[in-house]
């Protein structure tokens, strides 16, 4: 699930009272950032030991992470009744994530009370009321667009509901243009020429980073990271070019990302070899989960884009919408 990529270390940050109280492996996996491996060794941890509190919380936030509404909800309601401050702070967060913004905010009084006299606390309330204030603004310029479909497929085959025209180019996931295993879900965009191809691979330190490959005579070569400021950030996906070459829509976790991958647009400038600073794409476009693969066919005047949010685990919904000419 994506998350505001700025508040992230707070999570991993728990107290150290209620880790002692979680297996070894399980805080290991949450460390780690494995919040779906955390998750299901805390749910059978919870059965045989209903009681644990902090068991509660540590489940309740893997679940949060992973965008698992309901379980986050249940799990940290739980461990704020039983007195862990902490589940009533990140309450707050869920509830905003569901732009339930006054109940957000009567959580983040609530904690404010119980941690009145904890200024490390106190910032971190700061800092989560600040995210809900921008989800809340955010949410106030919602785009006004047209969906015509949804379908709701498998994660690790939406692909399958694009229809992309010869015109746009093509999709195709990167597992079979490299026949690279350990790149599941990384999707190659390919020009309508055939003659260059957009993806995404793991640079070191940068996590995911956009590159690009040129045909050189029977096979694709040169390959070259695109200019900045787009990978100035960590994590981009999801590559897809408009017929003009110029323009560009993928998919971030940085570039101040509301939560996982964000859609964002950018055009190349061919004076300076560099793109123009990336634009965050309106809400409906985006949410506090993830979001991901804009595709626009000028041909047929629809587009497409997917996301997780409030989906099933393994499962996304593309939604196809007719693109504005003006932003409404």
């Amino acid at each position: 699930m994506k998350l505001y990529k700025l508040l992230l270390i707070p999570f991993l940050l728990l107290p150290a009272v209620l880790l002692s109280q979680v297996s070894d492996e399980a805080q290991k996996l949450y460390d780690e950032g494995d919040y779906r491996q955390a998750k299901a060794l805390l749910e059978n941890e919870l059965e045989e030991n209903t009681s644990n509190a902090s068991i509660s919380y540590l489940l309740g936030m893997s679940a949060m992470h992973i965008g698992d509404i309901e379980i986050a909800d249940q799990m940290l309601n739980t461990a704020k009744k039983k007195r862990i401050n902490d589940a009533t702070l990140y309450l707050g967060r869920l509830y905003a994530m569901q732009y339930k913004f006054d109940d957000a905010e009567k959580e983040f009084t609530a904690y404010q009370r119980a941690m009145r006299r904890n200024n490390d606390a106190l910032a971190e309330l700061e800092k989560e009321r600040e995210y809900a204030n921008r989800l809340q603004r955010l949410v106030s310029r919602t785009e006004d667009i047209q969906i015509i479909e949804s379908v709701v497929v498998r994660k690790d085959n939406f692909l399958s509901a694009y229809n992309l025209s010869l015109e746009g180019g093509s999709l195709e996931w990167a597992r079979d243009f490299f026949d690279d295993r350990n790149n599941e879900d990384g999707v190659v965009y390919m020009n309508e020429r055939k003659t260059k191809v957009y993806y995404s691979r793991f640079a070191t330190g940068q996590g995911e980073t956009l590159y690009t490959m040129e045909k050189l005579l029977d096979n694709f070569g040169n390959e070259n990271i695109i200019p900045s400021p787009i990978t100035d950030s960590s994590d981009q996906a999801y590559p897809f070019i408009m017929p003009d070459g110029l323009t560009i829509y993928f998919a971030t976790k940085g570039h101040e990302s509301i939560g996982g991958y964000d859609l964002y647009a950018s055009r190349y400038n061919l004076n300076s070899n560099t793109y123009l600073t990336p634009n965050q794409m309106n809400m409906p476009f985006n949410s506090p989960f993830n979001d991901y693969m804009m595709v626009i066919d000028e041909q047929k005047g629809v587009g497409w884009f997917a996301s997780d949010r409030y989906q099933p685990e393994g499962q996304v919904c593309v939604y196809t919408f007719i693109p504005n000419q003006e932003v409404r």
